[in-house]
């Protein structure tokens, strides 16, 4: 694995990666819930672990970068899981402030938990990947 990044630039490669998920949940027949989520079977045949280096193109392509999505943050904590889901997987993206309102937590407190859960994805999603793509 090459070097590893700044923590600045691995937030903005996680926050990059998860902004896909609204598209591709378009892409591959809609949204699932929070809890669908955590029980969804996922084979190692059902995503890729590299990185796409083209534009995904196929319905396939999209369906395994979903997929690895999915196995990164079943992995993470659920604080984390509740932070990534409200910011990007749920049908509606939520602000900071109305993510931190329905978690009862202070909107400023609710960005650095955004950041850490960010850092804690790039961490597990396809390996680490992240935390070397400059």
């Amino acid at each position: 694995m090459p070097g590893l990044i700044e923590p600045k630039q691995i937030r903005f490669n996680a926050d990059f990666i998860l902004s896909y998920y609204r598209r591709l949940s378009r892409l591959t027949e809609g949204f699932e819930n929070e809890d669908t989520l955590m029980t969804m079977e996922i084979t190692e045949g059902s995503y890729s672990t590299e990185m796409p280096l083209v534009p995904l193109r196929t319905r396939d392509e999209y369906l395994a970068e979903k997929m690895a999505m999915i196995r990164a943050w079943q992995q993470l904590n659920k604080r984390h899981r509740q932070i990534l889901y409200l910011s990007y997987m749920d049908q509606e993206q939520s602000s900071i402030n109305e993510i931190a309102f329905r978690l009862d937590r202070l909107p400023k407190s609710m960005s650095v938990r955004k950041t850490t859960a960010l850092l804690a994805f790039a961490e597990i999603y396809k390996g680490g990947v992240l935390k070397t793509i400059e």
